[in-house]
């Protein structure tokens, strides 16, 4: 990592810290992301909030994998001139076992052995000696990997560095994976336990055809040279981005994922995932939102690659188009988030609200969230239909419906108390948490806590339902709601550092109080609509 942040950024320890935090912390990454790969000295760096990140990750079921290789170093050889670039060997295999235990108490499933392969015919590159000795150190690594409970990734990577063209990239791959899959055979690998994370078959970058050949090309030749040698018994392919651009990467993992083969064909990417969200950032914390949001999208296109479903145009067309479905319980939210999304946006934004004003007397009633599941799902739906590019859940109520609609529409799926509960939890130790709905009160309560626990502090919570100041408001009592909710309010905020308002029905009651007092408020229309930056760059 340390080497791209020259371009953005001074590279420092905090910096490099942070930059973690800002990937790890992205809302929604869990979406799109399985696994996430950190090298041994970044197994105990934690956020700014005092959690490790091996806990942030788990805790969004990210399983955890480590780099295993220590060092590289030359391979002796007598010919190599003093300008040449040498052939380098990782290095790591002699304590390997024991660190492979450390790395599993740690939290580690999984780890990966990166071994490069420099591609110069002239020279005869790579050479015999590197060929073989890089097959058997990855099949001497997988195996201590599978006998300490740990996954082994082998990365088997055939440089882009070069002038030669693809048939020669297409041979020399070969020559690597074969002699890889022979070690592994001999020291007893079990296949159906590992993974393989290859190079694409592609010509070196200093060839001429490199920027015209076909990503249907690529994808044929890197097909037909994995099938030749790459075991079926193996489950999943999981291809590293070299040195290619972040859309040639997805559009060639496309094209790959068009046709039927015997293994899971996904991605495995550095610079293809990050060049972008790392250039957003340039290091300033002001940039965090935007630049998640270059990281999630690539994340997003990647994912459809692997399914073979990716469309440049649509892409396109979908990152300039800002389309806002919100699914609503109350009348009062459609004006109100209306107002909130021109004053943040003007009119870049398009509003689609789908409004049912039945959720909320039927949960009064004594029904119950999964009762109105799956019509709420079926709304979420709806709004992807009609083009929404990103849906908003507006009550809390209904709060926890939103991660289960997210798994089933294609778009982001978020809700409105989001940001509210992320800012309360990062500013204070004592929360207050104030309704007039116990069916309002217990979920924003619950999210609460899961903030509190991703970030990994110590909160104390003080739930406060309002008794009756929802009858009054229904039957149109408005003055008789806001005294029983000032007068509420006004204990709460004087024994605690931060009050949430799990509905904002609420809000207009803050403006009564002593200025010292409306500084203590949050309230989730404002902060939630907020947070659509992320989302919409």
């Amino acid at each position: 990592m340390r080497h791209r942040f020259l371009d953005v950024t001074s590279n420092t320890l905090e910096n490099r810290r942070a930059y973690r935090e800002l990937l790890f912390t992205t809302p929604n990454i869990n979406k799109y992301l399985s696994a996430v790969i950190l090298n041994e000295d970044t197994l105990d760096q934690k956020t700014s909030q005092d959690q490790l990140f091996t806990n942030l990750l788990t805790s969004q079921v990210i399983i955890i994998g480590v780099n295993a290789v220590t060092s590289n170093k030359p391979l002796p050889k007598d010919d190599v001139s003093q300008d040449e670039q040498p052939e380098l060997i990782p290095q790591g295999l002699s304590d390997l076992s024991e660190r492979c235990k450390k790395y599993y108490k740690e939290g580690a499933r999984f780890a990966k052995w990166h071994a490069l392969y420099y591609v110069d015919v002239k020279r005869g590159r790579p050479s015999k000696t590197a060929l073989e000795t890089q097959a058997y150190d990855l099949a001497c690594y997988a195996k201590i990997c599978q006998e300490n409970g740990l996954v082994p990734i082998v990365e088997p990577d055939v440089l882009m560095n070069g002038d030669h063209d693809i048939d020669v990239c297409a041979d020399i791959s070969e020559k690597a994976w074969g002699l890889m899959v022979k070690e592994l055979h001999a020291h007893g690998v079990h296949l159906e336990g590992m993974l393989v994370k290859p190079n694409m078959v592609i010509p070196g970058i200093s060839n001429s055809s490199y920027k015209s050949i076909s990503h249907e090309e690529i994808a044929s030749k890197t097909i037909r040279s994995l099938k030749r040698i790459i075991p079926a018994a193996i489950p999943g392919i999981m291809f590293l981005s070299g040195g290619q651009s972040e859309e040639d990467a997805t559009l060639n993992l496309n094209v790959i994922n068009t046709s039927s083969n015997p293994w899971v064909l996904s991605f495995s990417y550095g610079r293809a995932l990050q060049d972008s969200c790392r250039a957003t950032w340039k290091g300033k914390p002001e940039n965090i939102p935007q630049a998640q949001q270059a990281f999630l999208r690539r994340l997003e296109v990647n994912s459809q690659a692997q399914l073979g479903r990716y469309q440049q145009h649509q892409a396109n067309a979908t990152k300039s188009k800002k389309v806002l479905g919100i699914v609503h319980t109350n009348p009062l939210t459609v004006d109100m988030l209306k107002e909130l999304v021109t004053l943040e946006f003007g009119d870049t934004v398009k509003i689609i609200n789908i409004f049912d004003d039945t959720i909320l007397p039927e949960l009064f009633r004594g029904g119950t969230v999964k009762d109105v599941e799956p019509r709420w799902i079926q709304y979420a739906k709806t709004l992807e239909q009609q083009g929404a590019t990103l849906i908003l859940g507006a009550c809390s109520s209904v709060g926890g419906i939103v991660k289960k609609a997210s798994q089933q529409c294609k778009v982001p799926v978020i809700r409105i108390d989001e940001a509210m509960a992320r800012t309360a939890v990062s500013q204070g130790s004592k929360i207050g948490v104030a309704a007039t709905l116990q069916t309002t009160l217990n979920p924003t309560t619950e999210l609460l806590h899961e903030k509190a626990n991703e970030l990994g502090k110590k909160v104390e919570f003080f739930p406060l339902l309002i008794e009756n100041a929802y009858n009054k408001l229904m039957s149109g009592d408005r003055d008789t709601h806001d005294a029983l909710v000032l007068s509420a309010l006004e204990k709460l905020v004087s024994s605690t550092d931060i009050v949430v308002l799990a509905q904002a029905s609420m809000a207009r009651v803050v403006i009564k109080l002593d200025q010292n007092s409306q500084q203590k408020f949050l309230t989730s229309p404002k902060l939630g609509i907020q947070q659509l930056k992320s989302y919409f760059m």
